[in-house]
Formats: C-alpha cells, sequence, structure tokens
C-alpha cells in the first residue's frame, strides 16, 4: 500500500467570534482569493515517488455570480459558486532516475466545459503564450447532488518550464471545452506556491531526466 503524506502552509484565521460554521461559509464564497501551499507525497511500493502541489485553486472570469434577494440564503449570501478551477503541479520520480513533471487541472462548475485531450490549455506567461496538450483520458465526475460537475486533465511539461512559471510577474489562463472557455490568472498566492514548490522540489535535482516541452 503506498504512503501518504501531507505538509500544509501556515494559515492564521482571527474569527472575532464568528463561529466556526460561519467562518467555513464565508472562506467557501471567496474562494479563489486565496490559495495555500499543500504538498502531497506518495511513495510506491515499486519504488516510485510522487510529489503533488495540491488544491492550487486560481480565479477565474465567472467564478461567482450575482443571484438576487429572493436567492440570498440563511448567511446572506447572494452570490453563488459557478465555476472554480485548480492547477496543480506533480513531480514522479520512478526507479532509475526518470523524473516527469505534468500540471493537473481540475474544473468544477454547474455546467459542463467537455474537456478533450489535446490543445486544450493555454498560459500566456509574461505576455508569451504557451499551448499545452492534454493527455490520457479526461476524467468527468458529477457531484452526488447533481448540482456540480468536475472535469480533470493531466498536461505533461518540462522542468525547464516549470521554473519558466515560477520565475513569471504574471500567467494568464485559457481552457477550451467543446461548450466554451474558461479564462483565468494566478494571482499573488498561486504565484508564490509555484515559486515554493520549484524552489523544494524542482530546482533541487542534479541530474534530471524528464519528457521536454
Amino acid at each position: 500500500m503506498p504512503m501518504i503524506r501531507s505538509s500544509v502552509g501556515k494559515l492564521a484565521f482571527n474569527t472575532n467570534g464568528i463561529s466556526v460554521l460561519t467562518t467555513a461559509v464565508l472562506l467557501f464564497f471567496v474562494a479563489g482569493c486565496a490559495s495555500s501551499y499543500h504538498v502531497n507525497t506518495e511513495f510506491s511500493d515499486d519504488g516510485t515517488n510522487t510529489i503533488v502541489m495540491a488544491n492550487n485553486e486560481i480565479k477565474i472570469e465567472g467564478g461567482l455570480k450575482y443571484h438576487g434577494e429572493s436567492h440570498i440564503d440563511e448567511w446572506g449570501a447572494a452570490y453563488r459558486v459557478e465555476r472554480r478551477c485548480y492547477l496543480d503541479i506533480r513531480k514522479t520520480e520512478y526507479p532509475g532516475g526518470r523524473v516527469t513533471y505534468d500540471l493537473m487541472l481540475k474544473y468544477i462548475g454547474v455546467d459542463w466545459l467537455n474537456m478533450e485531450t489535446g490543445r486544450s490549455l493555454e498560459l500566456v506567461i509574461d505576455g508569451r503564450s504557451r499551448i499545452l496538450s492534454g493527455e490520457g483520458k479526461v476524467s468527468r465526475e458529477k457531484d452526488p447532488s447533481g448540482e456540480f460537475v468536475t472535469e480533470s486533465l493531466d498536461y505533461s511539461v518540462s522542468r525547464d518550464f516549470l521554473i519558466r512559471l515560477a520565475e513569471a510577474e504574471s500567467v494568464s489562463v485559457v481552457i477550451t471545452g467543446h461548450e466554451g472557455e474558461v479564462k483565468g490568472y494566478f494571482n499573488e498566492d498561486n504565484l508564490a506556491n509555484v515559486r515554493r514548490f520549484v524552489h523544494e522540489f524542482v530546482r533541487t535535482e542534479r541530474q534530471v531526466h524528464d519528457k521536454t516541452g
């Protein structure tokens, strides 16, 4: 059985008397404004070591929609979460020294985006566009409540690409699907997460055998 470790960036909240439940709801509705640093490490029996920077939620257009007074819930929130997007990084170390890197895209929304493999993810890094091709099968799931859908796809990248991403001052994101596109960007927390992951797990490699890209 794989052994999993988890490390989370330090967070501190001063609720000033607000209940824990209310605080959780408030955090949910400001999703995308803050993205804490979180790394999972998994060691497999065959000697493979997988390190994932997880829960890196980026800011996207149309993430929150105003629904008016008739839709205000018991917490007084007139906005509803319509879309969320996560762009995580995975580093996989194989026995023998081979190392690969992937961007892991996860889209959550009230409507299907219908992503497909191929050239479906564009990153504009400091004004320069790079279009990535998804690999493998798109994972598609529907929430048990039927309210939200989730689509996930991985994109192979190189070590040099991740270093360039970590050195960026601005990163815009465009996700393309059969039902339209989603636009977003990295905020300061997202950029800090990438820089920290690359500093801790990518730049430290003295000799890396990875896929080019």
